[in-house]
């Protein structure tokens, strides 16, 4: 039995498995509620707790006496009806180990069915192939496989974590989604007959047609060329940051080269926050954060590199010189856009996932690995529009970030290219902000 308790991976074997069963709650727990309840029994109709569902399986797994491979799979069934929780349910397997078959059930396919792992082909030849788990079909009748495209996969992950109780429970989800996608891309086969074959067949024809270096190029060029793009050591950005619970609040969004950068919006008081500046911002060594009605709050560690790494992507442009390495995953989407995907290495350390339109080769959005408040580590979305030229450069004057517990607009309605004296930067002053 395996767990995972306080980010670590905990296993019971042998004498450390007493009880031969595993619910919702940790081992412990359960296994505490099971002596104590040794006779405990549950009602499938009814919704009872998870340690009286395992108590339940564990008392059965222990009066369990093999007979024919058919009777044990019909106990492990009948094991199963009893914990279930009634409509929540949505499937149930059976592992036959000995004669290597999957027995499994369905809400809407009650039937048993199995899959005979016998039959399967497991050497790395080729794409992924899966089989609809929810088909109709006769305990007799084989599953039937088809080959796993990016497409299919995408609709699948978009239809689970879309759903409005994956939202409430777990936040948004979807800048995962874009993850799991592009991590897959990096998958190959190691045959020798088949070497570099992707594993997910890509919705796009014609994938990886142009090198990294080719498209960093056209983006350059679409932004307004590497001259105009040099001359720019600095801009100052207004507009209006839109969160979900909270419109129309005036921020304004200031860089300059190499490395510096500050956010700051003025927010009215709310549901979720409190009225006051809302800050964060680098000089290039320190980096700070500043919520409302609270202090100025030097970063450090992780949080620090990950703010001086974001201040040199300036305007939002990737400079070649910048990167140690580049990679086309190929074509795919990104919001609806046919896109080129780009892993990059940039010399601070950080990778990014980077995503250009296949048409205007203009930046639609980035993804990457970020740390929030409390050193937790989420996947951010970033996505790029609306483009406008200001001082001879293309800026995207709407941008949106969104995370598992953030979201994000800022739309900007002016840019003042240079100018800035490094001054700007200067970090306030410790407890500044606080009380407001």
């Amino acid at each position: 039995m395996i767990e995972f308790l306080d980010g670590k991976m905990a296993s019971r074997r042998g004498d450390s498995l007493p009880y031969a069963a595993l619910a919702n709650d940790t081992y412990k727990a359960s296994a505490a509620h099971a002596k104590a309840h040794p006779e405990a029994q549950v009602d499938a109709a009814k919704n009872y707790p998870s340690v009286d569902r395992f108590a339940c399986a564990a008392g059965r797994a222990a009066a369990f006496q093999p007979g024919t491979p058919e009777q044990d799979v019909k106990y492990a069934f009948e094991t199963l009806a009893k914990v279930a929780q009634g409509n929540y349910t949505v499937w149930r397997l059976v592992y036959d180990v000995t004669g290597r078959q999957i027995h499994y059930r369905t809400r809407s396919q009650p039937q048993e069915r199995v899959l005979d792992l016998k039959k399967l082909d497991f050497t790395c030849r080729g794409p992924v192939h899966y089989f609809d788990l929810r088909a109709a079909a006769s305990k007799t009748e084989e599953p039937q496989f088809d080959t796993l495209s990016e497409t299919k996969h995408r609709q699948y992950l978009e239809h689970y974590l879309t759903q409005g109780w994956v939202k409430q429970q777990l936040g948004d989800m979807t800048p995962l989604l874009d993850a799991s996608l592009a991590n897959l891309r990096t998958y190959r086969v190691s045959e020798p007959d088949s070497a570099g074959a992707i594993v997910l067949i890509p919705e796009m024809n014609g994938a990886g047609s142009l090198p990294a270096e080719e498209i960093l190029k056209k983006a350059l060029e679409a932004r307004g060329g590497s001259e105009a793009a040099a001359k720019v050591r600095s801009y100052r950005a207004e507009g209006m940051l839109d969160l979900p619970w909270l419109k129309n609040s005036p921020f304004e969004m200031s860089a300059m080269r190499p490395d510096k950068s500050r956010l700051t919006a003025e927010l009215k008081a709310s549901k979720r926050t409190k009225e006051g500046r809302f800050e964060h911002g680098t000089d290039g060594k320190s980096a700070w954060d500043m919520q409302p009605g609270g202090p100025c709050q030097q970063l450090q560690g992780k949080r620090l590199e990950e703010m001086r790494h974001e201040a040199r992507f300036f305007a939002e442009i990737d400079e070649p010189a910048d990167c140690q390495s580049a990679t086309c995953l190929g074509e795919t989407t990104f919001e609806g856009k046919r896109c080129y995907l780009l892993r990059l290495a940039k010399k601070s350390g950080q990778e990014s996932l980077h995503y250009f339109d296949a048409k205007t080769f203009l930046l639609a959005g980035t993804l990457e690995a970020t740390t929030l408040a409390q050193n937790i580590s989420v996947w951010m979305k970033s996505s790029y529009s609306e483009y406008q030229a200001f001082g001879g450069l293309q800026f995207a004057t709407r941008i949106r970030a969104n995370s598992q517990f953030s979201d994000a607009t800022l739309r900007i309605q002016s840019v003042e290219v240079n100018g800035l004296d490094a001054s700007v930067f200067k970090m306030p002053a410790a407890g500044a902000g606080a009380g407001r």
